[in-house]
């Protein structure tokens, strides 16, 4: 019986040991040199982000297995936006390739993405900011721009996001409900822009990724979506994340669905 005993006490305490040695491994990573995120990658997704000598991204490519690899290349004047290249190549050949050139230019508190004449693509997308944190921002889809997706973003007065809400507009302005995603469960250790936390759910937040926009100054962990077509309902996403000392995340968690999804950050070197 005492034998038996003994067996389990070692046991537990080398169970114990090695939780230890794994907790003590998850906090001890070396993240004094790491800098700039680099890539964000999931089973089906990566997101690669290039940077010029002022630390501003020149370049992203989002990579979908089995559909299409898009890039984004960048053109500054005096450390501001001038064009942007949206270059789509799609792995299958039913499918035509697309070149879209957007002009960005700004007036007072709106940035405006235009298409050239010529381009592929004729989507313009209009975004109303507060300094660099993002307002609302209207995509239109027909070339009169009469009728337009609009995103309207209620924010607290720390800037934490409070609220995400889409409305459609038709050409008889009639504007329709179509979802709000409210936010709860902020951390303010993320090392992170939150325009990269996979909590929200946004059209288009590359062009906010690449004209350096916020949408939120702390990162919030879990939300609820109403959604009103085809009938109302609600949805919920949550995210839980690995940090290292100084904040870096390392991996992102979401659950959304009843499924969940992991997201691995990796960053360059500081030189």
């Amino acid at each position: 019986m005492k034998n038996h005993k003994w067996k389990i006490y070692l046991i537990l305490a080398l169970l114990i040991t090695f939780s230890c040695s794994n907790d003590d491994e998850g906090q001890n990573i070396n993240d004094e040199n790491w800098g700039l995120l680099k890539k964000i990658e999931t089973d089906w997704m990566q997101k690669e982000i290039f940077y010029n000598e002022n630390e501003l991204v020149n370049k992203m490519e989002n990579t979908t297995e089995k559909l299409s690899k898009v890039t984004y290349d960048i053109k500054y004047e005096n450390n501001i936006v001038e064009t942007i290249t949206l270059i789509e190549d799609f792995f299958f050949s039913t499918y035509p390739n697309h070149i879209t050139v957007y002009n960005i230019t700004y007036e007072n508190n709106q940035i405006s993405i235009t298409p050239t004449a010529n381009s592929d693509r004729q989507i313009k997308i209009t975004v109303q900011v507060t300094g660099r944190f993002v307002d609302s921002y209207r995509v239109y889809e027909t070339t009169d721009q009469d009728q337009y997706i609009e995103t309207i973003f209620t924010r607290n007065a720390n800037d934490d996001i409070e609220s995400i809400s889409l409305y459609a507009t038709d050409h008889n302005n009639t504007s329709v409900f179509n979802s709000e995603q409210t936010f709860l469960n902020f951390d303010y250790n993320l090392n992170l822009n939150p325009v990269f936390n996979p909590v929200f759910e946004l059209s288009h937040s590359d062009f906010f990724i690449l004209l350096n926009l916020k949408i939120s100054n702390a990162n919030p962990t879990g939300s609820t979506k109403l959604v009103s077509i085809p009938h109302f309902y609600e949805k919920y996403r949550s995210t839980a994340f690995d940090l290292t000392e100084n904040g870096f995340i390392t991996k992102c968690i979401l659950q959304h669905l009843s499924q969940s999804y992991v997201y691995n950050f990796t960053y360059y070197e500081r030189k």
